[in-house]
């Protein structure tokens, strides 16, 4: 579903993004995906044990793939083709590892202190639907609050 749904979609409107675009103002497909898409660990603590993510994180880097992909095939058409990939938001998903870790575990793992809002995830996709995104395509953009380069964090007490 994560990966069939987004081809036909985009195959099936293809002909109305191509419509009236142009390279100043291109036809614009925004894909989803998630950080766990670029992430080796197949059980994390949003998952019940004995429950991996296996298929989950191979569906949306497939999404990745098929965003490049796409976005060779329709940039000559002048139609955009990006991907979000959002790291922690409150969701169905996240539901047990909110309850099981906590909110305050969830946030420190943050480096902005904090998981994702509705509002985080609408100003990503509002940009990349605006003129100021339309020479970006094929990108795979993180929305994780710099979860991803958490392990590479510099000791707050060192100096630059």
């Amino acid at each position: 579903m994560n990966v069939k749904s987004i081809f036909y979609m985009t195959a099936g409107l293809t002909d109305l993004l191509c419509k009236d675009s142009n390279a100043y103002d291109p036809g614009r497909v925004i894909n989803i995906s998630s950080t766990a898409s670029v992430e080796p660990g197949a059980e994390g603590f949003l998952s019940a044990p004995g429950n991996g993510t296996w298929s989950y994180q191979s569906s949306k880097a497939a999404v990745n793939h098929l965003t490049s992909v796409l976005a060779t095939k329709l940039g000559p058409s002048h139609v955009t083709v990006n991907a979000i990939l959002p790291g922690l938001f409150p969701s169905k998903m996240t539901a047990f590892g909110m309850r099981t870790v906590g909110e305050e575990t969830f946030n420190s793992i943050q480096p902005t202190g904090r998981y994702g809002t509705p509002e985080d995830m609408a100003g990503l996709a509002l940009f990349l639907a605006s003129p100021a995104s339309a020479h970006i395509t094929g990108a795979h953009i993180l929305l994780d609050g710099g979860a991803r380069y958490n392990a590479l964090r510099i000791a707050p007490a060192t100096k630059l």
